[in-house]
């Protein structure tokens, strides 16, 4: 027997967490899979990643002949804090390429790394909006709830996130203070 701390016993007498238990402790008991004897597959030498509109246009129509319905990435390039008039012009042209390239039936998730002020999230969130994308993800930086629910606020894209957020008592506050719209917890980060 196992000795737990009081939390450990507290979430062990859960039911989905036994429901959990119970799998992996049947894992742990299966028999060893064999080790099938065979050469690695050879990688394909990576593509250059898409730095121009068109180029991100024509990799998103490749995406899609591969039965891609979603597609998030970052349009921002380097700005941080602040982005220029020509930047955001790029990121737009850049979204609008893809749009165009994939219509209406895929979901666009534009990426932000939460690097962004108040100011700047907001005017990204207003510009981005014509191009009908599911979700901004963390205009500003995550850990600033009140900044990132000023944001949401004023949005007319629904935000998200979560990634860096570590407990319960953050999700807490975050739902509280009405912060995003969609959360992306990663138990990678916790």
């Amino acid at each position: 027997m196992v000795r737990c701390s009081a939390m450990a016993r507290y979430f062990i007498n859960k039911p989905y967490i036994r429901e959990i238990i119970v799998e992996v402790e049947k894992e742990i008991e299966a028999e060893p899979k064999p080790v099938k004897d065979k050469k690695p597959k050879q990688k394909e030498p990576k593509k250059p990643q898409a730095k121009e509109p068109e180029e991100f246009g024509a990799k998103a129509k490749e995406a899609v002949k591969r039965g891609v319905t979603a597609m998030k990435w970052d349009p921002f390039g380097k700005s941080y804090l602040q982005i220029s008039n020509k930047d955001l012009d790029k990121a737009l042209r850049c979204i609008a390429a893809v749009r165009e390239a994939v219509g209406d039936e895929v979901d666009l998730l534009i990426e932000a790394h939460g690097r962004f002020d108040v100011p700047t999230g907001i005017k990204i969130a207003q510009e981005v909006a014509q191009f009908k994308p599911m979700l901004l993800e963390e205009p500003v930086p995550p850990n600033n709830l009140e900044a990132l629910a000023a944001v949401r606020e004023k949005s007319p894209v629904a935000i998200s996130a979560g990634e860096r957020l570590y407990t319960r008592f953050d999700y807490n506050e975050l739902f509280r203070r009405r912060a995003c719209d969609y959360i992306q917890p990663d138990i990678s980060h916790a």
